[in-house]
């Protein structure tokens, strides 16, 4: 398994980015773009052509929202005390 992720801009995905991430297997994929729910399950759906050894982790690049930057001292937040390195 690989240790990294690959983007993708969905919905359109050619087929070498298929055969691509067919010969990389990537350890996650990364879907790209201003996207609505239908053109993210075409995306998914387009994605499960590929064969994986092991399922990558997919994710979803929400572009449009909000962006909440955090402060240095957001470090004292309680959840960010209770985080633990891996």
């Amino acid at each position: 398994m690989n240790y990294f992720i690959w983007g993708v801009a969905g919905p359109e995905i050619s087929q070498e980015k298929l055969q691509e991430l067919e010969e990389l297997q990537p350890g996650g994929i990364l879907i790209i773009g201003n996207l609505s729910q239908t053109e993210v399950l075409q995306t998914t759906a387009r994605l499960q052509s590929v064969t994986f050894t092991i399922p990558p982790f997919i994710a979803i690049d929400q572009e449009g929202g909000l962006v909440q930057r955090c402060a240095d001292d957001d470090l004292t937040d309680p959840a960010s005390l209770a985080a633990k390195p891996i």
